[in-house]
Protein backbone atom coordinates (compact mmCIF):
# COMPACT_ATOMS: atom_id res chain seq x y z
CA UNK A 1 0.00 0.00 0.00
CA UNK A 2 1.21 3.45 -0.83
CA UNK A 3 -0.54 6.28 1.04
CA UNK A 4 -0.77 9.66 -0.58
CA UNK A 5 -2.23 13.09 -0.33
CA UNK A 6 -3.66 14.98 -3.28
CA UNK A 7 -4.37 18.67 -2.93
CA UNK A 8 -6.02 20.53 -5.78
CA UNK A 9 -6.01 24.26 -5.16
CA UNK A 10 -8.65 25.95 -7.23
CA UNK A 11 -10.36 24.34 -10.17
CA UNK A 12 -8.58 21.34 -11.61
CA UNK A 13 -8.63 17.60 -11.78
CA UNK A 14 -7.50 14.45 -13.48
CA UNK A 15 -8.73 13.43 -16.93
CA UNK A 16 -10.46 10.13 -17.64
CA UNK A 17 -8.06 7.24 -16.97
CA UNK A 18 -7.68 3.77 -15.50
CA UNK A 19 -4.81 1.93 -13.85
CA UNK A 20 -3.68 -1.56 -12.92
CA UNK A 21 -4.16 -1.22 -9.14
CA UNK A 22 -6.91 -0.63 -6.62
CA UNK A 23 -7.19 2.83 -5.11
CA UNK A 24 -9.16 4.16 -2.15
CA UNK A 25 -9.61 7.86 -1.57
CA UNK A 26 -11.28 9.92 1.14
CA UNK A 27 -12.27 13.57 0.79
CA UNK A 28 -10.91 15.59 3.73
CA UNK A 29 -12.27 18.95 2.57
CA UNK A 30 -13.64 20.77 -0.44
CA UNK A 31 -16.03 19.74 -3.18
CA UNK A 32 -15.92 18.31 -6.65
CA UNK A 33 -17.26 15.62 -8.95
CA UNK A 34 -15.90 12.11 -9.49
CA UNK A 35 -16.98 10.26 -12.62
CA UNK A 36 -16.55 6.49 -12.53
CA UNK A 37 -17.62 4.24 -15.39
CA UNK A 38 -19.77 7.02 -16.81
CA UNK A 39 -21.62 7.82 -13.56
CA UNK A 40 -21.08 11.10 -11.74
CA UNK A 41 -20.95 11.29 -7.97
CA UNK A 42 -20.56 14.45 -5.92
CA UNK A 43 -17.45 14.73 -3.77
CA UNK A 44 -17.52 16.49 -0.42
CA UNK A 45 -16.05 16.08 3.05
CA UNK A 46 -16.33 12.50 4.30
CA UNK A 47 -16.93 10.75 0.96
CA UNK A 48 -14.87 7.59 0.45
CA UNK A 49 -14.42 5.91 -2.94
CA UNK A 50 -12.97 2.50 -3.91
CA UNK A 51 -11.63 2.26 -7.46
CA UNK A 52 -10.94 -1.11 -9.08
CA UNK A 53 -8.38 -1.71 -11.85
CA UNK A 54 -11.22 -2.24 -14.33
CA UNK A 55 -12.79 1.15 -13.52
CA UNK A 56 -12.37 4.20 -15.74
CA UNK A 57 -12.62 7.43 -13.78
CA UNK A 58 -11.97 11.17 -13.72
CA UNK A 59 -11.98 13.82 -11.04
CA UNK A 60 -12.80 17.53 -11.07
CA UNK A 61 -12.68 19.93 -8.13
CA UNK A 62 -14.81 23.04 -7.76
CA UNK A 63 -13.31 26.55 -7.92
CA UNK A 64 -12.01 26.36 -4.32
CA UNK A 65 -10.22 23.03 -4.67
CA UNK A 66 -10.35 19.78 -2.74
CA UNK A 67 -8.09 17.83 -0.37
CA UNK A 68 -8.06 14.05 -0.89
CA UNK A 69 -6.18 11.30 0.95
CA UNK A 70 -5.59 8.27 -1.21
CA UNK A 71 -4.10 4.80 -0.84
CA UNK A 72 -2.90 2.66 -3.74
CA UNK A 73 -3.15 -1.11 -3.24
CA UNK A 74 -0.60 -2.92 -5.42
CA UNK A 75 -1.90 -5.93 -7.40
CA UNK A 76 0.47 -8.28 -5.55
CA UNK A 77 -0.92 -7.18 -2.17
CA UNK A 78 -4.51 -7.40 -3.40
CA UNK A 79 -3.88 -11.00 -4.59
CA UNK A 80 -2.59 -11.97 -1.11
CA UNK A 81 -5.57 -10.31 0.63
CA UNK A 82 -8.15 -12.13 -1.47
Amino acid sequence: CVPGLSLLKGPGGFPLHSHDFHEVFWVKSGRGVHTINGREQPLHRGVMVWIRPSDCHSFQSDRRGVLVYNVVVAPSLWARLR
